[in-house]
């Protein structure tokens, strides 16, 4: 074993010491006693205005996030506007007629202008139809009534058609090209067509 100088081992004595001393005031400073640590007591006041302090600052980058949105959305490039639809085509009632009822005739289509009229008559028509029992008249009255409001002007049209000896009111979706109902006697389901 080699003898060291004793001024280098007091030196190094003296460093070891010192490192010693401050490793356990190091450690001293990190435990802190449980009363430290807890928490202070707060009254009821101070709570509930902390509590306000906190809700006001979110309320307020809420808002601050809010405007940040709305003004990154209205620099942004706006996608251009959808083309209109073109206007639906309506079908010729008369072909759609003779291809759905090859053995009848056309007398006259009327396209149903007065909607306010139509429906008027077509729920009395389904009132009867409810109290008389008429399922077939009930639904083609419902559905009427429907298109008449649903449809574009001009796409619900009616037909005076003669099948045999039978005159029939057909009233017919031009736009879909859908017959709707088809009820005998025709002036009494044609009222109300104009």
């Amino acid at each position: 074993m080699v003898d060291e100088d004793p001024r280098a081992r007091a030196r190094r004595l003296a460093a070891e010491a010192k490192a010693r001393v401050e490793a356990q005031a190091a450690a001293k400073a990190t435990k802190r006693s449980l009363l430290d640590r807890a928490p202070k007591p707060v009254s009821a006041q101070d709570a509930l205005r902390k509590a306000l302090e906190e809700e006001k600052e979110a309320e307020q980058a809420k808002a601050k996030a809010a405007v940040a949105a709305k003004s990154a959305k209205a620099r942004a490039p706006r996608p251009p506007a959808p083309k209109p639809a073109p206007p639906p085509t309506l079908k010729d009632p008369t072909a759609l007629l003779g291809q759905r009822l090859p053995d009848a005739q056309v007398v006259s289509v009327v396209a149903v202008t007065r909607r306010d009229a139509f429906q008027a008559v077509w729920t009395a028509h389904r009132v009867r139809a409810a109290t008389s029992d008429d399922l077939p008249l009930l639904i083609s009255a419902d559905v009427l009534t429907d298109a008449s409001k649903r449809l574009p002007a001009g796409a619900l049209q009616a037909a005076r058609v003669r099948k045999g000896d039978a005159e029939l009111a057909v009233f017919v979706d031009v736009q879909a090209g859908v017959l709707l109902g088809a009820l005998a006697p025709a002036d009494l389901y044609l009222a109300g067509v104009s």
